[in-house]
């Protein structure tokens, strides 16, 4: 998913504000922090939605790094607790960054002395067996 409007949008506007002279320390740093992530939650939460409607799911986990966001947890468990949603959130000692993961794993790989070939294709589930 991309927020590059979003970012542009937040970058427009922190520019505007400095060519006005405006000091962005303090309590408006805070507030510009806190608008850009309620509007990041929101376009997460409006996709999601559109997403359950679609699909009929209704069963939703949150992982990753992302999962460790607060305020996009208490969003989450307020939106699923109006749709009837039910909703997995891991602990947050398991909120990690996903490429951290990967790189983890590769990491393991490598020390076992498991390569993959040039030619290896990337695959999203890998088969059992």
């Amino acid at each position: 998913m991309s927020f590059s409007g979003t970012k542009s949008a937040f970058r427009n506007v922190v520019e505007r504000l400095r060519k006005q002279g405006e000091e962005l320390n303090g309590a408006i740093r805070y507030d510009l922090c806190a608008s850009l992530q309620a509007a990041i939650v929101q376009q997460l939460l409006v996709k999601l939605t559109l997403a359950a409607e679609r699909t009929g799911i209704t069963r939703i986990g949150l992982s990753g790094g992302v999962a460790a966001n607060s305020g996009l947890r208490t969003k989450l468990a307020e939106l699923a607790a109006n749709k009837g949603w039910e909703i997995f959130l891991p602990p947050l000692a398991y909120c990690t960054d996903n490429a951290a993961m990967i790189a983890m794993a590769g990491h393991f790989l490598y020390a076992d002395g498991r390569f993959a070939a040039l030619d290896a294709v990337p695959r999203a589930r890998i088969p059992q067996g």
